[in-house]
């Protein structure tokens, strides 16, 4: 009697397609998921269900269920592991709607609260004042805000994320770019003056023209810096250069502060109060002083300690014939071009 060898047994179809799917979406999975520890994980989390499902697809095929029942429970394992990452994308999306949707309200709110303050408490000079540029112009070092009313600008709990601590301490931490920069570096030469000092590193520096630097300062510049000075002015063709000097005597007349007074009232509905003045050395006489408010148009976005205040409007009327686009109010241009005369 001849014996024929029994056929090899082959893998149902619905077994061998979720292997198959499996071993495809995995590591594609794996890959979305970013690099590092988190993909070594993800990674080591992806074996132990494939594991999984091969035993229970041999347990499955031990049983004596229908194989209609088999392909389905087949599908829900293949289905099952993309479940999540299509749910996380739609509430991602969905997130990032009500964020936008958020930053949209609070802008207008911002808005509304700007254009009132700005009707009752901004104050401006009532007529130009007319100073002398050869006595020159120092920038003060504004200080840092100081809101002790504000709220805790650390994460106060395990549900209060880095990012809800970062927009705090945008919101409330940081003064606004316009008040918060030393401008005398770039001040444009139209603004009159010769020289203008300022604190840099802690050591006393100077934009100041040609004819300064050559007259009267080049003897407050440190002699081993003097050679390079000189060849500065040679070379640079700029109407204004910019050197340290040697020692830490102001002599400039006019002294201009700027400072972020802003109230917790102000930085709850994302609006920073400023304010400027032009100082008379002299006598301490305050010749010109402007209060205004900068609203920050992207008060939810991304916080960055860098980034505060860099999008924004201010007040209606000249203020926004300074704006400078994409990047800071440029306040003392304003100033300047509207209430200060250099003759």
């Amino acid at each position: 009697m001849t014996t024929r060898a029994l056929p090899t047994a082959r893998r149902p179809v619905a077994e061998r397609s979720t292997i198959v799917a499996l071993a495809l979406a995995l590591p594609a999975c794996a890959h979305a998921q970013g690099e590092g520890l988190f993909t070594l994980l993800f990674g080591a989390l992806a074996v132990v269900y494939v594991v999984v499902v091969l035993v229970v697809l041999l347990v499955v095929r031990k049983r004596p269920w229908q194989r209609r029942t088999k392909v389905r429970l087949a599908l829900a394992l293949v289905v099952g592991p993309f479940v999540p990452f299509v749910l996380g994308a739609l509430v991602s999306d969905l997130d990032e709607r009500y964020r936008l949707w958020v930053q949209k309200r609070e802008t207008a709110q911002a808005v509304r609260y700007l254009e009132q303050a700005c009707a009752t408490q901004r104050v401006v000079p009532s007529a130009a004042v007319t100073v002398h540029g050869a006595d020159g112009l120092f920038v003060s070092t504004t200080p840092p805000l100081n809101l002790p009313d504000a709220p805790a600008l650390l994460a106060t709990g395990w549900f209060d994320g880095p990012r809800s601590a970062m927009l705090r301490r945008r919101q409330y931490g940081l003064a606004a770019a316009w008040t918060n920069q030393t401008y005398a570096p770039t001040l444009p030469p139209g603004h009159g003056f010769a020289f203008v000092e300022m604190k840099s590193h802690d050591h006393l520096a100077a934009s100041a023209t040609h004819d300064w630097w050559q007259s009267r300062g080049l003897a407050r510049v440190s002699s081993d810096r003097r050679p390079e000075l000189l060849r500065m002015l040679h070379e640079n063709h700029e109407p204004m250069v910019y050197a340290e000097l040697g020692d830490d005597q102001q002599q400039a007349r006019y002294r201009i502060e700027l400072a972020d007074i802003s109230t917790v009232e102000d930085r709850r509905h994302w609006v920073a109060r400023g304010r400027m003045r032009l100082v008379d050395g002299r006598d301490g006489r305050v010749l010109a002083q402007y209060v205004g408010f900068s609203v920050d148009l992207e008060s939810n976005a991304a916080a960055d300690d860098g980034n505060a205040w860099e999008r924004t409007l201010e007040c209606p009327g000249p203020e926004r014939r300074y704006s400078l686009g994409s990047i800071a109010w440029s306040g003392v241009d304003f100033f300047f071009g509207q209430f200060v005369h250099v003759d």
